[in-house]
């Protein structure tokens, strides 16, 4: 009996699978998911893509100007509702368009919050976030963004990173 027991429940054993994204531990009846089921109907998803771009110096013109293609690439991803990247931070700081890329990267260094959120202190790396709609079809974002990356120069060293990944 405890043969057959056994044989029966190793037969289901290539059919066992485990739930292990955080999204499938959230308990439904709990007034604080109900709290953040409403922050995120209020405010859109909550889940991002980060394109971590490395070269010699993200503040070289040629590399910076590869890294506004990128974002600009990634902007048009079907899924995607904002991009965070050094090239829209310095449409936001310099209007105008006229301070150098080094200027720039002065007035960045001075600001705690960019650093190692945005780009590395030794400027040889960013992060490209991809903020998802609430609607987002995560499989073919994730797809698009491999695409994306495949297509970079090769000069760049790119990876993505976020929930949708290893959810």
């Amino acid at each position: 009996m405890i043969t057959a027991v056994t044989i029966l429940f190793a037969f289901q054993i290539p059919q066992l699978s485990f739930k292990t994204s955080i999204y499938d531990l959230v308990i439904e009846d709990l007034p604080a998911t109900h709290r953040y089921q409403a922050f995120k109907d209020l405010f859109g998803s909550d889940e991002i893509i980060r394109v971590v771009v490395k070269s010699d110096n993200i503040f070289d013109p040629v590399t910076f100007k590869k890294i506004e293609e990128l974002t600009e690439t990634a902007s048009k991803i079907k899924g995607v509702r904002r991009i965070i990247s050094l090239p829209g931070i310095r449409k936001s700081v310099d209007i105008s368009g006229e301070k150098s890329l080094e200027k720039f990267a002065d007035i960045l260094d001075a600001v705690n919050l960019f650093q190692k959120n945005l780009f590395s202190t030794d400027h040889k790396s960013t992060a490209i976030t991809l903020v998802l709609a609430q609607e987002a079809d995560t499989e073919m974002v994730i797809k698009d963004v491999e695409k994306m990356i495949a297509g970079a120069s090769e000069d760049l060293s790119l990876y993505q990173i976020g929930m949708p990944i290893v959810s």
